[in-house]
């Protein structure tokens, strides 16, 4: 199943996907996009840090999504990527 989780800045989509993702009990990569431009980021960033569970495989780079998306796809798991629109709005 591929679930996409769409919504307004700060309405809980990461929350949401980091929950689903945990329940799946598949291993998970975990793509983050987002940038620290302010202090404000900065510690938003920061915030999912803390609450990513260890054992999942973390990216923090946009230019590497497309590897970090194709990689293991021989096997089933979970990739959340965060910030997705940045993502986007750099290929078009």
């Amino acid at each position: 199943m591929k679930t996409l989780i769409l919504g307004g800045v700060r309405s809980g989509k990461s929350r949401l996907a980091e929950s689903l993702a945990k329940q799946s009990d598949l291993p998970v990569c975990y793509i983050a996009t987002a940038t620290a431009g302010d202090d404000e980021m900065r510690q938003r960033i920061e915030d999912h840090r803390t609450r990513r569970p260890v054992e999942w495989t973390v990216v923090e780079d946009a230019s590497r999504i497309s590897p970090a998306c194709t990689q293991r796809v021989d096997k089933l798991f979970v990739r959340v990527i965060r910030h997705s629109i940045v993502v986007v709005s750099s290929v078009v």
